[in-house]
C-alpha cells in the first residue's frame, strides 16, 4: 500500500507544482515531513496526476534543442566496428 501511494505521489508531483514543491522542501530539509500531509496536498495526491504520463516522443518534443540533437545523432552513420583497429 505504501509503495502504491509513494508511486502515486511521484506521478502527481511530476505534474502538480504544489506537490512537487512540498516534496522538494521536505527532501532538502527546509520543511518538516508533516507539511507534506496537509489536506490540500493529500487531496491532490488522492485525485492523482492531472494528465496521463507522456510518451517518450511527447516528452522530447517539449524540448526542441534535445529533439534536434537526437535527430542529428540519428543522422550520423554508425561506425563499422569490424573494420576499426584498436
Amino acid at each position: 500500500m505504501q509503495r502504491r501511494f509513494a508511486a502515486r505521489w511521484a506521478r502527481t508531483a511530476a505534474g502538480n507544482a504544489s506537490v512537487a514543491d512540498a516534496t522538494s522542501r521536505v527532501a532538502t530539509l527546509l520543511a518538516r515531513p508533516p507539511e507534506m500531509m496537509t489536506p490540500g496536498l493529500m487531496l491532490s495526491v488522492l485525485r492523482g496526476p492531472r494528465r496521463p504520463p507522456l510518451t517518450a516522443d511527447e516528452a522530447i518534443a517539449q524540448f526542441p534543442a534535445v529533439e534536434a540533437l537526437l535527430q542529428a545523432f540519428e543522422a550520423v552513420p554508425s561506425a563499422d566496428v569490424a573494420g576499426m583497429r584498436m
